[in-house]
């Protein structure tokens, strides 16, 4: 960006803004963003790791309003497209290996539970 004339601000760590454009921009490094601090951003990565999901998930917790519930469901089923079939079979396989019940996987995911159980065994949707 700067080689066409725009500079570039870091802001946080992973956050940069370009500046000089007509409309705002900002550019997001996902592995750079801090994990406990940017928790649902790191869960849309398409190389997202169980500690990411994990902290995501006891953030999550904490949030009892409706609102910040559908917001969770939206990042969480973004997170689960973003990865799907392969990546959400290592995923749900990982979760299931790092203590999280089927029921939290279905529930993570938006999928019936005979969804995860195919995904997990590797059939074809």
């Amino acid at each position: 960006m700067e080689r066409l004339g725009f500079g570039v601000e870091q802001k946080y760590p992973g956050i940069y803004y370009v500046l000089g454009m007509w409309l705002p921009i900002q550019i997001v490094v996902i592995r750079q963003l801090s994990r406990e601090n940017h928790s649902s951003f790191r869960v849309l990565s398409e190389q997202v790791d169980i500690e990411d999901v994990r902290v995501f998930l006891k953030n999550a917790e904490k949030m009892t309003e409706i609102r910040e519930r559908r917001n969770i469901d939206a990042v969480l089923q973004a997170s689960v497209n973003a990865n799907y079939e392969e990546k959400a079979r290592k995923l749900f396989l990982n979760m299931n290996k790092n203590g999280f019940s089927l029921e939290q996987i279905v529930l993570a995911s938006g999928k019936s539970r005979q969804d995860v159980e195919d995904i997990i065994a590797g059939k074809e949707s």
